[in-house]
């Protein structure tokens, strides 16, 4: 009986160890374990597929699908050498819950090849994310995605700066805790964690998650001007404009050109020169974006780079948003019919 014993549990050790040995063979061949290159402790979401009921205030309902390749880009292109346009961004560019059709990046890949031309463009959006975050990107994201060499770079930029500091979470984009940082690096460099992450977005992209997108905005008339002090913003907005200026150098020495867009809110409006807004609060947070929008094309202009004003401009409504500043479908497409109208001579 013992010599049995002994003889299975000599039978299993050596099966663990084969496929130990196995699994090891495997990592060094497939793994990045031995490539400089990689992502490192890179925190990027990656072979992403994701599909979400977006059901409308319990009514329409319609499935959402959200893709991000192996280098964490969104859109439909082959490969990172055939990009033509990069468009970086926060949260308003990813668009995390409307479908990879229907984003503004997407509709106005669509708009170019309807009018019988070849515009390639991925979405390089990244939730949370100012421009603190997109200098991040350029030092530690964009190098490791292979072939990347857009010719132009559209920043869609200015509403997570208001309050950067309550970014700095994201914008970092590698974890803050060395236990962290480890955890992500096996996790780039792991094959079969990659193999695993694969599989696992199989499995979930055959289920969607059911999303219940909040009403528009609730805009009402409103009376009187909420207190703001601008001179109080003078020094964010210089370190924004500072942090502009250098997106601009380091997308010159990619060899591309930048083109830097304002951004609009949907809980604050003028018509016909009344005021309509969610709250008073609402309205005082359009003032300060509209100092964050100025120094844009201030800088924008300085430069001579394009400069284009979609904030005061474009013809959005509350009912075109999701909230205060994250569009819907139809806001998205207004937004890629209206670059289309501004870039299709200059691309």
């Amino acid at each position: 009986m013992g010599r049995r014993v002994s003889r299975l549990f000599s039978v299993i050790g050596w099966n663990i160890l084969i496929l130990a040995v196995g699994l090891l063979a495997i990592e060094a061949i497939f793994g990045g374990w031995f490539s400089a290159s990689g992502f490192g402790t890179l925190h990027i979401p990656r072979n992403v597929e994701l599909r979400h009921d977006v059901t409308d205030s319990g009514k329409n309902s319609f499935i959402a699908i959200y893709r991000r390749d192996q280098w964490g880009l969104r859109g439909a292109h082959e490969s990172p050498g055939h990009i033509d346009v990069l468009a970086v961004g926060g949260s308003t560019t990813n668009e995390l819950y409307v479908d990879d059709s229907q984003t503004w990046t997407a509709v106005l890949q669509q708009r170019f090849a309807a009018a019988g031309r070849t515009v390639v463009i991925a979405n390089a959006g990244i939730d949370g994310h100012s421009t603190v975050g997109h200098l991040n990107s350029f030092e530690l994201w964009f190098p490791h995605v292979p072939d990347l060499k857009p010719k132009f770079v559209l920043f869609y930029v200015g509403i997570n700066d208001v309050q950067v500091e309550e970014h700095s979470r994201y914008d970092t984009i590698t974890p803050k805790t060395r236990w962290r940082r480890f955890q992500r690096y096996v996790s780039n460099k792991s094959a079969l964690n990659s193999a695993f992450r694969t599989l696992r977005g199989m499995v979930r992209a055959r289920s969607a998650r059911l999303v219940y997108l909040k009403n528009p905005p609730d805009i009402r008339p409103i009376e009187g001007k909420p207190v703001f002090d601008a001179a109080s913003h003078d020094v964010r907005i210089g370190k924004y404009a500072a942090r502009l200026t250098a997106l601009a150098s380091k997308t010159r020495e990619w060899g591309a050109r930048p083109i830097f867009i304002t951004q609009r809110r949907g809980d604050a409006f003028t018509i016909d020169g009344k005021n309509y807004a969610t709250s008073l609060n609402a309205l005082k947070d359009r003032l300060i974006q509209t100092l964050f929008n100025a120094a844009t094309l201030r800088v924008c202009r300085d430069i001579r780079e394009i400069c284009i004003d979609l904030a005061g401009e474009i013809d959005l409504t509350a009912a075109d948003f999701t909230d205060a500043v994250h569009t819907r479908p139809t806001g998205s497409r207004k937004i890629g019919f209206y670059l289309y109208d501004k870039l299709k001579d200059i691309f």
